[in-house]
């Protein structure tokens, strides 16, 4: 489904598993598009700490780009809803590398209709009993292509970074870098100002960056790396407390912000 008059949007097998959700978002008078994988019966993922996505990275632009996963229930319950972000990469071997992503349950809130601005009244949906998922791009202007190799309820989260890969070969160095957190923030601004659970994509577009730049090297100075462990480190954190997705974004905007003034002012 899409909004926009100009949006696209197609969901396809990939050739081995999985799916590929790809198109262009326009947000001129509208703004979304997003892909639904229904189930015959619904599942049980109590039990279990996080969702696990394998995905192709991201290899248009300078900022990683994000997506929504929400949880849909049976009747007319409120669904649950996170997001991820597609690291920036590239090509190996004629094939765009891989990176998987860990959603932890518990950052999972409750979102109600688009009518409703996103409240919710009534009863939120079960993790006992998820009976589809929706992926969604939101205003997010430009091309967009979502490779879903696998997504698994796992029992535990790894520790970040792991996960997160190296920024592409031709950003290995602090100019590039700059770039990157710079156009992170400036993708994380454009989806908080629309309040949650945009917010919480916002989250996951700096958070990726800043790992990112952490796992490179040459990429940031020892004091830079330290600043961005650290805010990460606390978005993350925060994430998984079930923490406010505005103030957990706004937060991490501040802090990658301040490492930009104190480390990159030259670049």
């Amino acid at each position: 489904r899409v909004m926009g008059g100009q949006s696209t949007g197609a969901a396809s097998l990939l050739p081995s598993t999985g799916y590929l959700f790809e198109g262009f978002l326009e947000t001129a008078g509208g703004g979304f598009a997003y892909v639904r994988l229904s189930r015959t019966s619904p599942v049980d993922i109590s039990r279990y700490a996080a969702i696990e996505v394998v995905v192709d990275v991201h290899a248009q632009g300078q900022a990683p780009l994000a997506f929504q996963l929400e949880l849909l229930g049976s009747g007319r319950s409120c669904s649950l809803v996170s997001s991820f972000a597609l690291p920036i990469g590239e090509y190996k071997n004629s094939q765009l590398a891989k990176a998987t992503l860990h959603l932890p349950l518990a950052a999972f809130q409750a979102k109600g209709p688009w009518w409703a601005g996103g409240r919710c009244w009534g009863s939120v949906t079960s993790l006992s009993s998820i009976s589809g998922i929706d992926i969604g791009n939101y205003y997010q202007r430009g091309s967009y292509r979502l490779a879903l190799h696998s997504m698994t309820a796992v029992g535990s989260v790894p520790r970040p970074p792991a996960g997160y890969p190296k920024l592409p070969s031709d950003k290995r160095n602090k100019k590039d870098a700059a770039k990157v957190l710079r156009a992170a923030l400036s993708r994380a601004k454009g989806l908080l100002v629309k309040g949650s659970p945009e917010a919480s994509m916002g989250a996951s577009v700096l958070e990726t960056a800043a790992w990112q730049v952490v796992q490179t090297d040459q990429a940031a100075s020892s004091s830079a790396k330290e600043a961005l462990i650290e805010a990460a480190t606390a978005a993350t954190k925060l994430r998984s407390e079930g923490q406010s997705p505005e103030l957990i974004a706004t937060g991490l905007q501040a802090k990658i912000e301040r490492v930009l003034r104190v480390d990159y002012a030259s670049y």
